[in-house]
């Protein structure tokens, strides 16, 4: 409720809640760092697409499987030392 400008607090009112204020540690509770969450979904997509790849070049789905687990192990290490660098 306004009046002439001002805010008029009711009688139930008269301690507002206080403005939450953002904290120091925000985000320091996260299980993954940003930098890890992106290494490990662009090394997924690329696993992804080498076991797709695979498997429509003919390969068997073992095989294609086991082509794409290796593709995301090297992209992991490959992205976390050209990210690190």
């Amino acid at each position: 409720m306004k009046n002439f400008g001002r805010t008029v607090l009711s009688v139930g009112d008269r301690h507002p809640a206080p403005i939450a204020q953002p904290s120091a540690n925000m985000g320091a509770d996260r299980l993954l760092s940003l930098r890890a969450a992106v290494i490990l979904l662009f090394a997924v997509l690329m696993g992804t697409a080498v076991g797709a790849l695979a498997y429509v070049g003919g390969k068997e789905l073992a095989l294609a499987i086991l082509a794409g687990v290796g593709a995301v192990g090297a992209t992991a290490v490959g992205l976390d030392k050209l990210i690190a660098a």
